[in-house]
């Protein structure tokens, strides 16, 4: 279908339907007819890795909850990665509303926003769900903080900044008990393929008669 022009209501709500951007072909988010209050489109057929942007305007600065009316037979974690410009602000978990058409809203982070205009990516991090709308509810309630981003491992996380600690007799370095345990399967991938190099060339050495 054709992406049309966002509408937004008093209450900032965008239309899922209504994307200025969606994932290419051949990946697709298909539209349904919604059962939901007011009847419409919803998208459905949703996969992990599935996105639509939206791009919208934003007339009065302050502070706004961001809602998503949802429907999923059985859930979908960790659900739709929600960005403004690029800036991560929230990742919503959709929960079990019994039905594919059994809608339910669901209350994400409450944002600080300037008036001005915005780009809206919802990603699906995770299938089994379907979405009506996205909205922005204007609340006198503080902003939350952004969502922590982990960074990239490197290659220099792996092998650099080693070094023995006398109180401990063992090896530490600043990484994550995650980082550590890369490096430990990384060397005993190595070890066990020198042993099984080892192994298999001796066993093919002639003797001399």
């Amino acid at each position: 279908p054709e992406p049309e022009e966002p509408i937004l209501s008093e209450n900032y709500r965008i239309e899922a339907e209504d994307w200025t951007r969606v994932v290419p072909q051949p990946r697709e988010v298909v539209l349904e007819n919604a059962s939901d209050t007011g009847g419409g489109k919803n998208l459905g057929y949703i996969d992990s890795g599935d996105w639509m942007e939206y791009d919208f305007d934003i007339s009065d600065t302050g502070n706004y909850e961001l809602a998503l009316r949802v429907a999923s037979q059985s859930g979908s974690s960790p659900g739709f990665r929600v960005s403004l410009d690029d800036v991560l602000v929230d990742q919503i978990a959709v929960p079990n509303t019994g039905g594919w058409q059994n809608w339910q809203t669901v209350s994400g982070a409450v944002i600080y926003l300037d008036q001005g205009s915005y780009t809206l990516r919802l990603e699906a991090r995770s299938g089994g769900a379907n979405i009506n709308w996205i909205e922005f509810i204007e609340t006198d309630e503080q902003a939350d903080s952004l969502p922590v981003v982990a960074p990239p491992i490197t290659a220099s996380d792996l092998f650099g900044s080693w070094k023995l600690a006398p109180e401990a007799g063992a090896l530490t370095n600043p990484l994550t008990m995650q980082h550590q345990l890369i490096v430990e399967v990384v060397y005993l991938t190595i070890y066990i393929s020198l042993i099984l190099t080892i192994h298999l060339s001796t066993r093919w050495i002639v003797k001399p008669g």
